[in-house]
């Protein structure tokens, strides 16, 4: 018997009689199944008895994680994957024009945190949510997880800065009020290295450092609107921005909002497998195609993975029945039948 072959075949359900009867003599001389990961496991028991017993179910969510970031083949093949995270901060620069007028530039701006697996959190086990409701109207499997990452990630205070070293990190500043009046089209994106401002009215010749000036962000209009003169001084530092006082004024800000727009299905991995395993250099990837009755290492990569991506509220390949064994085992944990209709869908 395959070891690969029948493992993915119990996960996805869709294993033949033949391999269900073979299963069923191994079981008598090996009651354990050690060539079965914790899941697959659980998936003979369901296909065996129509109900999962409680501590191979709960053997079995220990083993599936879901993870921020999209390169599964990376992961089955035991390699370390890089993580996304992004946070949205709301902040402000104060300039004082004349004597007593102090005018807001309010930034909504967004950090990217890009860094390996090994030295993030942005994961979870599903027995983190072995609490989770079954009886919601019709959320999704996918909805759960995506917001329970979310949840994992969220900080008030923002901890992305331009860096190519701890982590990638890439600020996109985005001035959206001067004032009262309302601003479009500003963007500057520090990426540590490069430093890169985008606006129609903003002259771009001779900056140096990211330094420009707001003023010129408005139209006549909005000028006189504010009050401000159509072309103040050139040498007045109060009409001018530069790249770290960006930095500063975000670092200070709030965060409103975190966000992981993908993240990685992990199925059929060996019990002592966590993703951040891979910095004790734990993660393994013994299984070949071709063998044959070999036991299920503790530690073996996840045999089978999904992507799922928030804007197109799908997995790039469909986990199908996959899903239905993961309601079965939470049933199971939650202390329902395992054959019971859930509302919880895929």
């Amino acid at each position: 018997m395959k070891t690969l072959a029948i493992n993915r075949d119990l996960i996805l359900s869709r294993a033949s009689d033949d391999d269900l009867a073979a299963l069923d003599l191994l079981y008598l001389s090996d009651p354990n199944l050690s060539i079965l990961s914790p899941l697959a496991k659980a998936g003979y028991f369901k296909a065996r008895m129509g109900q999962i017993p409680a501590e191979v179910a709960n053997e079995a969510l220990q083993t599936i994680f879901a993870i921020a970031g999209e390169d599964g083949e990376a992961l089955r093949g035991g390699e370390s994957i890089v993580v996304f995270i992004e946070e949205i901060v709301q902040h402000c620069i104060e300039r004082r024009i004349g004597e007593d007028r102090i005018i807001q530039i309010g930034f909504e701006s967004e950090g990217s945190i890009s860094e390996f697996l090994g030295n993030s959190d942005a994961w979870l086990s599903l027995d983190e949510l072995a609490e989770i409701s079954l009886n919601k109207e019709s959320p999704r499997l996918s909805d759960v997880l995506l917001e329970s990452l979310n949840r994992k990630v969220a900080h008030r205070k923002p901890e992305c800065y331009p860096c190519d070293t701890d982590f990638i990190g890439v600020v996109t500043y985005r001035i959206k009020t001067i004032g009262n009046v309302e601003v479009q089209g500003f963007s500057a994106v520090d990426y540590y290295n490069e430093f890169i401002i985008g606006h129609e009215r903003i002259e771009l010749e001779g900056i140096e450092d990211g330094k420009f000036r707001w003023i010129d962000l408005l139209t006549k209009k909005q000028k006189a609107d504010l009050g401000i003169g159509l072309a103040e001084d050139q040498d007045d530092s109060s009409v001018w921005i530069d790249r770290q006082q960006m930095l500063d004024s975000y670092q200070d800000g709030l965060v409103k909002e975190c966000k992981i727009d993908c993240f990685v299905l992990t199925l059929g991995s060996g019990a002592l497998w966590s993703p951040d395993g891979i910095e004790n250099d734990e993660w393994i990837n013994n299984l070949k195609e071709s063998s044959a009755n070999k036991p299920f290492h503790e530690q073996q990569a996840p045999i089978l993975t999904y992507t799922y991506q928030s804007h197109s509220s799908q997995y790039d390949e469909d986990p199908g029945t996959a899903l239905e064994l993961i309601v079965a085992i939470l049933e199971t944990v939650q202390g329902k039948l395992s054959n019971s209709k859930s509302i919880l869908t895929q």
